[in-house]
Formats: structure tokens, sequence, C-alpha cells
């Protein structure tokens, strides 16, 4: 009894060196971290093994890329339908929107300003594959081929299909069908309109949670491109991918800090507080602990 009493840390005491460090192990981050220096190594030690590593962060991005639609569809369907009442809907809707029209421009906006005044990638020699050159010119050239503001309308907000979209991973016409559902699901009747809810908050969910299990992912990514990266350019390339880690760190601050603060300014909350919110979403991501017996 005494010997149990003496093992629990007094309150106000830091927990024992061992919990601290057993914690450490859970933490997502940690992980990355030792993923990525791993990564370096083997791209010093075999550059050509490394080389074949970049699959692991191809498809660490697949995965990513897989479930954004869900989650912006799910999410603006709950947010406006839960309203009921269709005239602020639509409401509602225009201006989501119109902000995110605003906020892709200004995040873009600001992500070239801070590219050209930084320049993170001067210096760097390296010479793309033909797979990424060929890519190169086909974006060019539909690039090149619009028709302006009526072709963007019909090619890249107006969905030609209810799924298309979700295959083709096209986010803005995600939000624009998300918009429109949540419309039809405002105009049921109430009761109708709670089910639906119900059931899409159910998906939604679903969806964080494959989000929780892909993100465990995220070292096995972090190892291939940082292996893929010393191997195929060398180890030059660190200089280059470090000032460019630290310039996209600066922009995101910026950007979280300064436009989405001015933002949550004017809608009447702090920015810090919500980050303080999420932070154990954005550091503290910790791995599954098994289940006490």
């Amino acid at each position: 009894m005494n010997s149990d009493v003496q093992a629990r840390p007094q309150s106000g005491q830091p927990p024992p060196r061992s919990v601290r460090r057993a914690g450490l192990i859970t933490k997502l981050w940690f992980w990355i971290i030792v993923a990525i220096a791993a990564g370096i190594i083997l791209g010093f030690a075999a550059p050509d093994v490394a080389v074949q590593m970049k699959w692991l962060a191809d498809a660490f991005i697949q995965l990513i890329r897989m479930v954004a639609a869900p989650v912006i569809f799910c999410s603006i369907i709950v947010g406006i339908a839960s309203l009921g009442d269709l005239r602020r809907v639509g409401r509602l809707g225009g201006i989501a929107l119109g902000y995110f029209f605003v906020m892709t421009t200004l995040c873009l906006a600001l992500g070239m300003i801070v590219a050209n005044i930084v320049k993170p990638g001067a210096g760097f020699k390296g010479t793309p594959g033909a797979a990424s050159l060929a890519k190169v010119k086909t974006d060019l050239a539909a690039g090149s081929n619009t028709e302006g503001i009526v072709g963007f309308i019909l090619r890249d907000i107006l969905p030609s299909s209810f799924l298309k979209p979700f295959v083709d991973n096209t986010i803005l016409q995600v939000v624009v069908l998300a918009i429109v559902v949540a419309c039809a699901t405002s105009a049921l009747a109430p009761h109708i309109r709670e089910r639906v809810v119900s059931g899409v908050e159910v998906i939604t969910k679903v969806v964080f949670g494959v989000i929780r299990i892909v993100m465990f992912t995220a070292p096995l990514g972090a190892f291939g491109g940082m292996a893929f990266t010393v191997g195929q350019f060398g180890g030059k390339s660190l200089g280059s991918l470090g000032l460019l880690a630290v310039t996209f760190w600066f922009t995101c601050l910026c950007f979280v800090f300064v436009i989405l603060g001015a933002v949550a300014a004017w809608s009447g909350f702090s920015i810090f507080k919500f980050v303080r919110m999420i932070k154990d979403e954005l550091l503290s991501c910790s791995a599954p602990r098994r289940p006490r017996r």
C-alpha cells in the first residue's frame, strides 16, 4: 500500500522521465521526424534504393486526396442544412462560395509574394524526369486553351455529373455540389431534414476516422519523400528543401494569424483561442494505444 502511494507522483510535480518518454513515442510528429532522419540516411547510404522509395510519398499524397472531397462535401451539407431556413441557406451558400474564391485568391497571392521574395529554389540544380516534363507540357497546353469566364464556369465550377467531381477530385465542383445538396436538404420537411443531416453527420465521423488512420501513414510518406529527394538530387538538396519548409511554415503562419485572424476578429472570436482548441490535432497526434485488460 505504501509502495503504491510512493509510486504515484504528487499533484503539481512533473511526471517521471519514463512516463514522458513513453508519451513521446506515441506522438505522430515524433515518428515523422524519425522517418525524415531515416530517409536522409538511406539517401546518403544507398541512393539507388532511396530513389525507389518515392512511391511511399506518392501513396500518402494519394490517400490525402482521397479524403479531401468527402470531408468538404459532408461538412458543408451539415453546416448549411442544419439551419433549416432556405433563405438563410441560400445566403449562407453564396457567402461560402464567395469566401472560397476570396480566400483561395489571397492564399495564392500570399504564396506567390513570399516565394518571389525568398526564392527557396534559387541555386538548386536538378533535372526533372521525362514523365514530369510531359505532365507540365500537358498542363500548359490545357491552360492555354481557356475559354474565358464562360469556359471557367462550365468546365471548372459546374459539375457534369454527381460523382465526377469526386472521381476527378475537383474541389471547387465539390463545393458547388455540396451547396446544391444542402439547399435541397433544407427544403425537405423538418423531420426528414433532421434524419438526412444526422445520416451525413454519421458519415462525417466515419470520414474523419479514415483521416485519422491515413495520418498514421504520414511517417512512411515522409520517409519516402526524403529518401527520394536525397537519393535523386544529393545532399545539397537539403539546404533548398529546408528553406522551402521554413518558407512554407512562415507563409502558413502569416495566412492563419493575419488573414484568417482578421476574418476571425471580424466574426467575433479569437484565432489564438481557436488554435489552442485544436492544438492537439495540429501538433500532438498520438499513436493508437492498446486497450487495458
